[in-house]
């Protein structure tokens, strides 16, 4: 925050906002919900436009909000818990273009930069979830196979994977300042970072095409068609070399020097 900033938060009417639409770009903070024991993610089934299905839980910052500040907020309002901002991360930005609003005229669409953090619940806190019915018709638990192989919008496969690699992103480093002495241990964390890096390396632009609960996607000159309808989840089951140490280098490195580790950028337009 540069200066002595002060927000001065006014309710837009529909149609103030729907101009405003019309003229900016609005700043989101959505949050995936991850229940690590099994690999699930809680998802939110939006009743309204621009995104009437399975989502993530969150919405639009504030003048003055940090990113994390407008999360926390979210959460507290779709589904009843408050939490400390340090338990959110970062894990991608996307931008979104989309067909469609909620605010006539609704083909004049809207356009969202989106910070997606991620949230990890305890069991004790699972059970506590109340959910904004104002919001959302429905909500369940998803594992990760369910979205990355479903009928889910490509943010939400995105967001799966590049949960994973900020987690693979923290094995690495624990790796390195654990087993420093161990260059075959840190050539295999490296390796597995590198391949679940080059899984989370999406297409820069996808086209996204979403009618009767049927995904069409084109990414990169590649068309896929989901036609399956997710309906109900899956239950969930209860001494080496100094290469080593130089891909692991040469992996952080990189990284750290390009401020990518554990934050992944992407276009995503809904037509």
């Amino acid at each position: 925050m540069t200066g002595d900033f002060k927000p001065h938060h006014k309710f837009l009417s529909d149609e103030t906002y729907a101009l405003a639409l019309d003229s900016i770009v609005k700043a989101c903070s959505d949050v995936l919900i991850v229940r690590p024991s099994d690999d699930h993610f809680y998802l939110g089934k939006r009743k309204v436009e621009p995104q009437p299905d399975w989502w993530f839980i969150g919405g639009r910052s504030k003048p003055g909000d940090t990113t994390i500040d407008a999360a926390v907020r979210n959460v507290k309002r779709e589904l009843g818990l408050s939490f400390e901002q340090s338990r959110f991360r970062v894990i991608a930005t996307y931008s979104f273009a989309w067909e469609k609003r909620q605010q006539a005229p609704q083909t004049n669409g809207t356009a969202d930069i989106s910070v997606i953090h991620a949230l990890v619940l305890r069991d004790d806190e699972v059970s506590k979830i109340v959910l904004d019915e104002n919001e959302y018709d429905d909500a369940q638990w998803w594992s990760a196979d369910d979205i990355l192989t479903g009928a889910f919008h490509p943010a939400l496969k995105q967001a799966v994977l590049d949960w994973r690699l900020a987690r693979e992103t923290d094995q690495l480093r624990d790796t390195v300042a654990s087993r420093s002495d161990n260059w075959g241990v840190i050539a295999g964390a490296a390796k597995s970072f590198i391949k679940v890096m080059d899984e989370a390396c999406g297409a820069q632009r996808t086209n996204v095409s979403f009618s009767n609960g049927v995904y069409d996607v084109s990414a990169d000159g590649k068309k896929t068609h989901f036609d399956t309808t997710p309906t109900k989840p899956t239950v969930p089951s209860s001494p080496g070399n100094r290469s080593g140490f130089g891909l692991a280098a040469l992996a952080l490195g990189s990284l750290l020097a390009s401020g990518a580790i554990g934050f992944g950028v992407g276009r995503f337009l809904r037509r």
